[in-house]
């Protein structure tokens, strides 16, 4: 899943982030998610806000618990586009993400991090 995305920025502002993704509208996983008509799955979405997160803490990040996740729109990958990833990191570990696709959230969640290892 390297190559389906790439964090081309990551700014910080106090506590809050802001990323931008580009996706590779001819990764295999479009093939089959779905044939003619691709849709980034939910699982990959989450992966991204992993790896934001992650590179934000610069370590690698997994998530003990998912308060919520609310997937609101679908990503259907366009050459050009990115998404903005919006996220927050509490002291306790809770992380607060917007995603946004072409200007609509497509993505809010709410989680708590495990701990450093």
């Amino acid at each position: 899943m390297n190559d389906l995305y790439c964090i081309c920025r990551l700014e910080r502002s106090d506590a809050e982030y802001a990323a931008e993704v580009a996706l590779d509208p001819r990764h295999e996983v479009y093939a089959g998610h779905f044939p003619g008509h691709p849709v980034t799955p939910g699982v990959c979405l989450l992966a991204i806000v992993r790896a934001c997160v992650g590179r934000a803490l610069g370590r690698p990040a997994a998530f003990a618990a998912i308060k919520s996740c609310k997937f609101i729109a679908p990503v259907i990958p366009a050459e050009g586009e990115r998404l903005r990833v919006a996220f927050s990191i509490a002291e306790a570990g809770e992380v607060r993400c917007t995603m946004e696709w072409q200007g609509n959230t497509v993505l809010k969640f709410a989680g708590t991090l495990a701990p450093a290892r």
